[in-house]
């Protein structure tokens, strides 16, 4: 989904993209960070048929559950919920399960609550495991119990980061981190051709062998340098001109580092664009 500048919502994004799927398409797991922690984004894959895997900060959790869980070290659990407009509970056709209740202002969409129904039942599997000492994870889903235990999570959503790497090539070594045009069309052509760009070296980059080595460490191709060469390739082919791209490719590798954790960097950067002046 590419959205203009002015108009992006990243929740509008993800529901749409799920709606398009919808209930014809193949069983699908959808991996989302938690900033994507909504109801309606659980509702939009629930209504669609769909599983959802999605992260959660405590105090959003805490809001679903109703309770602190600073002290909870392990949890998997199913919680039934009900979501409404109303915070008054004459209003509420079920004051028996006052508990199950939550409120959803009317700034926050969500798509299920309308004039025609004042209520919305969700149920929701939450886990909760410790990553490394005093960090824990939360993870929302819809995931069934007799398929997916609780030792399946950490790689579950482990399976999530070859999704960052590809943003963070596409952004990096393929230059997709600003744009050469500000018309939406131009823009939407050119992460078109990223796409494809990406798509036809990791094509190449996932044939070459670059032969195992007796060293203590394992070795990967340097991808950065991978799609450079994939990327000259493409600017100097002509028909005529030889270029032994999968040999340039195996002589630029980088050690295979497993474990490794950087502290994020939380801080806020604003788009730039290309200068035309002369």
């Amino acid at each position: 989904m590419v959205q203009p500048g002015r108009k992006r919502n990243e929740y509008a994004a993800f529901c749409e993209m799920v709606d398009l799927g919808g209930k014809s398409a193949p069983p699908t797991i959808y991996f989302a960070d938690m900033g994507y922690a909504s109801y309606n984004n659980f509702a939009h894959v629930i209504e669609n048929g769909q599983s959802f895997l999605i992260r959660c900060n405590d105090k959003r959790l805490e809001g679903i559950l109703g309770k602190p869980v600073e002290n909870l070290r392990e949890m998997d659990c199913r919680v039934d919920r009900i979501l409404t407009r109303t915070q008054s509970k004459k209003k509420r056709t079920r004051p028996g399960l006052s508990d199950r209740y939550r409120h959803i202002c009317q700034a926050v969409p969500m798509d299920y609550l309308n004039e025609k129904r004042n209520e919305y039942d969700i149920t929701l599997r939450i886990v909760r495991f410790e990553i490394s000492p005093g960090c824990f994870e939360n993870i929302i889903t819809n995931l069934p119990e007799l398929e997916f235990d609780f030792g399946d999570f950490k790689e579950l959503y482990h399976l999530r980061w070859t999704e960052e790497n590809s943003f963070r090539d596409l952004k990096y070594p393929l230059c997709l981190k600003a744009f050469h045009s500000k018309k939406y069309e131009y823009i939407v052509q050119e992460i078109w051709a990223r796409a494809i760009l990406y798509n036809f070296s990791s094509a190449i980059i996932s044939g070459v062998d670059i032969g195992k080595r007796n060293t203590k460490l394992e070795y990967q191709v340097n991808f950065a340098e991978a799609f450079k060469i994939c990327r000259d390739f493409l600017r100097i082919h002509d028909g005529r001109a030889k270029m032994e791209v999968e040999s340039l490719i195996a002589q630029n590798i980088e050690s295979i580092r497993p474990g490794r954790t950087f502290a994020r960097q939380h801080r806020f950067k604003l788009p730039f664009s290309f200068c035309y002046r002369n």
